[in-house]
């Protein structure tokens, strides 16, 4: 068994539900790029889809796709349930997959449209094995802007491709604590009559859920710190019409604008070619 630093894990959109899906394909292969333009080797990649997608995968050992099997929409269930119901579904096959295929030390999750900085892999591996790591500071690229982007503090607090955990720590569960969390990681709630309280039809563990906003909670809960990342080192597409990020970084107030005026910096080549942040828009893909 091959040992690798990383593994990510992306889980991916099927045609039927993607809206478009040349350009759902289209960012999946961006974001492919964007890993294994890394400068450290040592990582393995594995999408986790229900339909092969339309562009040539990379020719090497260390990538890998997962075909799953479609999650059946029930007739009471609102179609936000059911898209973290089969995200998480897809991140625990590819994790599966993972483990029996390479021995990893870590596992990051990643959107099927988000970049990851070329140093994140090397920089990793220079640490002393914390539980997880957690990018804290990021950046907002809409989705066809060929010159500006903005910096984005709170990153894990809105985007899923944020969490670093250690593959030993990674299958421990987590606490559900309310609806709320029920829902937002799509899971049925059924009424556990003779002791009162709700039970959860499935469960969920460090990696394998959906609730990234909680995640530095869900490691104390186990005793364990989670240490940030001091650069930044993804960037959260905003303006895809696949992600719910299509409804965030909206401007609502001036405040809000100056705010986002004093975030905004220049694409240069350095950050470009860190990133393999596109040059070419997306839009008008059909």
């Amino acid at each position: 068994m091959k040992e690798v630093e990383m593994v990510f894990i992306v889980p991916f959109v099927s045609e039927d539900r993607s809206g478009n899906w040349n350009l759902a394909c289209l960012h999946l292969e961006q974001t492919i790029a964007s890993i294994f333009n890394s400068q450290d080797p040592r990582f393995a990649v594995v999408v986790a889809g229900n339909d092969e997608p339309a562009f040539a995968f990379p020719d090497d050992e260390r990538f890998s796709f997962v075909q799953v099997a479609s999650q059946l929409l029930s007739a009471d269930e609102c179609p936000f349930a059911y898209s973290r119901r089969d995200k998480v579904a897809k991140v625990a096959a590819a994790w599966e997959y993972a483990k029996d295929k390479w021995k990893c030390q870590y596992a990051m999750k990643v959107d099927a449209d988000d970049f990851i900085s070329s140093r994140l892999v090397g920089w990793v591996a220079s640490q002393s094995r914390a539980a997880a790591y957690v990018v804290k500071n990021g950046w907002a690229w809409r989705d066809g802007a060929k010159y500006w982007i903005e910096r984005f503090d709170g990153f894990d607090q809105s985007c899923g491709t944020s969490v670093i955990v250690r593959s030993d720590l990674a299958d421990l569960p987590v606490t559900l604590e309310n609806h709320e969390d029920y829902q937002y990681e799509g899971l049925d709630v059924v009424d556990g009559s003779d002791s009162g309280h709700l039970l959860v039809a499935e469960s969920r563990t460090l990696l394998v859920n959906n609730r990234h906003s909680r995640t530095l909670g869900r490691f104390r809960e186990h005793g364990y710190a989670v240490l940030g990342i001091p650069f930044s080192a993804a960037i959260y597409r905003v303006g895809n019409i696949h992600s719910l990020s299509r409804r965030d970084h909206r401007v609502h107030s001036l405040r809000m604008w100056l705010g986002r005026m004093r975030r905004i910096r220049l694409i240069t080549s350095k950050l470009r070619q860190e990133f393999m942040i596109p040059k070419i828009s997306s839009y008008g893909i059909s």
